[in-house]
């Protein structure tokens, strides 16, 4: 009889015969797993239960998003069933149970096929494995992942604000002082961004579009998963996507990455527009986030 419960995985079966409280007990789980895993052997030499694993290297580097196979194989000399569990720990979302299958024989091989979730940059996760037989001896293993080691960290700030050029509050913003200024202030303010409304030309309606005076690129990119975006995603999105020195049409949900030549600096979504009767309080909200250089 086999059962099984899946998360984030999928697999190839070869027969042959968080509250506070949860995040505190996860903290103090992973330094034991973690003193589990820098063990010599997979299993245990007097455990009736043997377990491979490959790749058997104790740490797995792999970005988000990309997909691992792990090869399983497990033989019971106690018992005619083994139980496989897989589970992974981290800090960014808990215990999460990716498998979980009885097998009514007492050797397997499996092929786990794991998608990496999309984690922050820099992020450690415990891959767990546990097999009992049905004597109810037991035996665990783990794979250390890091994930998105090579990623620079990405710095998340929202609620910024610039208004209508035709008005006489901030209109420009600086990537580097995250920060609004005015595009008057070109000689002490970094321009990286400002509207181009013209009362002579717009009138009173918000032009909606955005121009750099520091050379800035834009590229649009409305499919972008902006929640879970880390400096991978950006700079893949940036690199791979028409990069524009002028963009129309700015309006709430969009999502537009920023960069200069080929370096990627950073991913803006827009939160809301404003288009008030007269120019004074028209504006956009928008959240960033910038790529640490």
């Amino acid at each position: 009889m086999l059962s099984a419960r899946r998360n984030f995985t999928s697999g190839i079966y070869i027969s042959t015969n968080t509250t506070v409280k949860n995040l505190i007990l996860l903290i103090l789980a992973i330094p034991m797993l973690v003193i589990g895993i820098s063990g010599c052997e997979d299993s245990d030499a007097e455990s009736p239960i043997i377990v491979f694993v490959d790749p058997n290297e104790t740490t797995i580097e792999a970005n988000a998003n990309e997909r691992i196979l792990l090869n399983v194989s497990a033989s019971t000399n106690v018992g005619t069933t083994l139980n496989m569990k897989v589970e992974s720990r981290d800090l960014v979302f808990g215990v999460v149970q990716h498998f979980d299958s009885t097998f009514a024989q007492p050797s397997i091989n499996y092929v786990l096929d794991y998608i990496i979730p999309q984690y922050p940059d820099s992020t450690e996760s415990i891959l767990k494995f546990t097999f009992t037989n049905s004597a109810q001896n037991q035996i665990e293993i783990a794979r250390r992942l890091l994930i998105n080691k090579g990623a620079s960290l990405v710095t998340e700030t929202s609620g910024h604000v610039i208004h209508s050029l035709a008005s006489s509050q901030p209109n420009a913003f600086s990537l580097d002082a995250v920060a609004p200024g005015y595009l008057q202030d070109t000689l002490t303010f970094s321009v990286d961004i400002y509207d181009t409304s013209d009362e002579l030309v717009n009138g009173e309606t918000l032009s909606r579009s955005w121009e750099s005076f520091t050379g800035l690129n834009f590229v649009e990119f409305n499919g972008f998963n902006y929640a879970s975006a880390n400096s991978l995603t950006i700079k893949s999105a940036y690199e791979s996507g028409l990069k524009l020195t002028r963009i129309s049409g700015v309006q709430s949900g969009d999502v537009y990455m920023v960069g200069r030549g080929n370096t990627a600096l950073g991913a803006i979504q827009i939160v809301a527009v404003v288009d008030q009767p007269g120019v004074e309080e028209d504006s956009y909200n928008f959240n960033l986030k910038k790529i640490n250089q």
